[in-house]
């Protein structure tokens, strides 16, 4: 602020002085002196107003050095994830109960409440002080609809109702907001109920606790990434008769299958279907026998073919894990009559005006991917599932779909980037986490401890991503679970005699054990910075 008042003190005192022997000048000259003046005058305010903007900007760049660095390419691990956390310092609110605490109390009030005759919840949520969800919401139809994308200055929508009931941080919950907007579809045995369709949803293995459904689990994202993810969907890409299929591409345990239904349940898709294809307990669909017809133009028959008899399990049977494993068609039709059977089962099962978002999980394991043609295979299903008008196919897996980025092909590939991991949610949601500022509120930090708050965020966000972001809600990891208590008892220790000595304690603890491989050098000074951040 500071050095911004200084420059501007100056323009008023900006002038800008002509030669005393301009009036030897031709009379032709003199006439446009005044007119240079004027115009140097103009861009000497311009300039001095560019001055004063940079010199707030690094003004703040010198209050939270977190905003400089951005997401820092510290490694080759981190770099994939790509994480970016934003240190700007504000209010913040702190929830009374611990989502962990919280658990499943919210979801046996939210899911096994009796449902309306609408589909929609009307128990009161816990921590949303006995507001209900009512037909406010306006469930449509008999579908399965999400809310409307929430945009800037329009007018209030489903989802900003939604968001208004159940609360901020209940909005984490994607059953929350699920439960609020599902409303059942009779003869559509996916849609039946509540309980039949979250058993379609994805579901993670555990070594020690078996399976866990996602739909259960906080996700914790910044709002403003999830709606730049839903546009970039909703958005027709590649011209009228081109279709594109999405894809999130990162190692594992980064949130790259839990980030697909928070993002429908904030878009205007009508239907969200998930089509595993490995890793979900059993309902995956997979191809038997598994390697595609010795042709590459059979073989995307075959895909097709697969594409659309998968679709009909999901919907028809979704509960028969034997009707999964697809039998691969020796004569499949050809593409474009396979697409267009698809098209009309789904508006006859859900409806005209129906806008699908298929996820396609684990895609490269639908058939055999040593065989010579199985890219071929795959191609055909996401091409017939991307077909379908107003749909959208996300793929999801460590690896890109073999499909072409260049707009040669009828079907192209498109990569969207993962919500950030919102690192302030996870403080407010994790007990242990929370300690920190149960103590100590931020508000009260002199500048000194604002920087190491921020600097704390930013190395505390690499450290979970680092742990597995997979793991924070679960009582699975002996290793999350020893940082989770030693950074509660480094904020919780009564011989800190400051905030400043807790934030301390607590960057020591979210110190990165590995950063770059042994004996290599950072290649530049903005790397060495951002490892001091992060190792100290």
């Amino acid at each position: 602020m500071h050095a911004c008042s200084r420059v501007f003190a100056l323009l008023p005192c900006t002038r800008l002085r002509v030669p005393d022997d301009q009036y030897h000048l031709s009379a032709r000259t003199r006439r446009r002196v005044p007119r240079a003046r004027a115009g140097l005058a103009l861009a000497s305010v311009v300039a001095l107003s560019a001055l004063a903007i940079g010199a707030g900007f690094f003004a703040r760049l010198n209050f939270a050095p977190m905003r400089a660095l951005g997401a820092a390419q510290v490694s080759n691990e981190l770099l994939c994830a790509r994480p970016a956390f934003e240190a700007g310092i504000s209010t913040l609110f702190w929830m009374d109960v611990a989502p962990r605490t919280l658990g499943l109390n919210v979801f046996d009030a939210v899911l096994k409440a009796p449902a309306s005759g609408n589909g929609v919840c009307h128990a009161p949520v816990p921590g949303c002080s006995g507001e209900v969800l009512d037909d406010r919401l306006d469930v449509k139809g008999g579908l399965h609809r999400s809310p409307a994308r929430r945009v800037a200055n329009a007018v209030p929508t489903r989802a900003r109702v939604t968001m208004a009931a159940v609360g901020t941080e209940l909005s984490s919950y994607p059953a929350v907001l699920l439960n609020a907007t599902f409303k059942p579809l009779p003869g559509v045995p996916l849609f039946e109920d509540i309980e039949s369709y979250t058993r379609s949803l994805p579901v993670r293995g555990m070594s020690n606790t078996g399976f866990y459904r996602l739909v259960h689990f906080p996700y914790w994202a910044r709002e403003d990434d999830l709606l730049r993810f839903v546009q970039r969907i909703e958005k027709k890409l590649g011209g009228k008769k081109r279709n594109s299929v999405f894809y999130v591409q990162a190692p594992s345990g980064r949130g790259k299958t839990a980030c697909v239904l928070p993002a429908f349940l904030r878009s205007n898709f009508t239907h969200y279907l998930y089509l595993a294809c490995d890793n979900n307990n059993g309902r995956h669909f997979r191809v038997m026998p598994d390697a595609p017809a010795a042709s590459a133009q059979l073989a995307e028959k075959q895909g097709a073919a697969f594409a659309l008899a998968a679709v009909k399990v999901l919907l028809g049977s979704p509960d028969d894990e034997d009707a999964y494993e697809i039998p691969l068609d020796p004569l499949p039709p050809s593409v474009k009559k396979t697409q267009a059977e698809l098209a009309s089962y789904l508006k006859q099962k859900l409806g005209d005006d129906c806008r699908c978002l298929f996820h396609l999980d684990e895609h490269r394991k639908m058939c055999d991917r040593d065989a010579p043609y199985a890219a071929n295979f795959s191609r055909g299903a996401m091409a017939t599932l991307a077909s379908v008008a107003g749909a959208r196919v996300v793929a999801t897996y460590i690896d890109a779909p073999p499909l072409p980025a260049a707009a040669s092909s009828e079907v192209c590939r498109s990569p969207l980037a993962l919500p950030f991991f919102d690192v302030w949610r996870a403080l407010k949601g994790v007990p242990e986490l929370r300690e920190l500022v149960r103590r100590y509120d931020p508000q009260t930090y002199s500048r000194e401890e604002l920087r190491l708050f921020a600097t704390l965020m930013f190395r505390l966000g690499f450290k979970l991503v680092q742990l597995g972001l997979n793991l924070l809600s679960l009582d699975e990891s002996s290793e999350m679970q020893r940082f989770l208590s030693a950074f509660k008892a480094a904020a919780a220790n009564e011989k800190h005699r400051s905030p400043a000595d807790a934030l301390k304690a607590c960057l020591e603890v979210c110190q990165l054990k590995t950063v770059w491989p042994p004996n290599a050098i950072p290649s530049s000074k903005f790397d060495l910075s951002a490892a001091r951040l992060l190792v100290g």
